[in-house]
């Protein structure tokens, strides 16, 4: 679902747009520090504590798992790697169904 035609973003991505826009509409209107209110108080949930551990957590994954690609190279060359079909077909049907939502 597009609703203003830019691409999806990541938790990370949406801070960062939310950030630039605070800051130039603070700029806009006269402020330095847009985000901050003396004497206002913000409390972090557990939850987004959570998320932000996880969040973290995730960025130390590498983005592509190299020893499982090695093997499977190896695997695809040699003639010994058997995808599992029905699995492969089942989520090729799933992706292009939930892209049409």
């Amino acid at each position: 679902m597009k609703v203003d035609g830019k691409p999806p973003v990541g938790i990370g991505g949406f801070i960062r747009e939310v950030s630039q826009t605070e800051k130039a509409e603070g700029a806009k209107n006269g402020r330095k520090t847009p985000l901050s209110v003396q004497g206002e108080k913000v409390e972090i949930s557990q939850e987004a504590l959570l998320v932000r551990e996880l969040v973290e957590k995730a960025k130390a994954f590498p983005e592509v798992r190299e020893d499982l690609v090695k093997e499977l190279r190896a695997r695809i060359q040699e003639g010994s790697y058997e995808p599992p079909l029905e699995e492969l077909a089942s989520r090729l049907l799933l992706e292009a169904l939930l892209e049409e939502v």
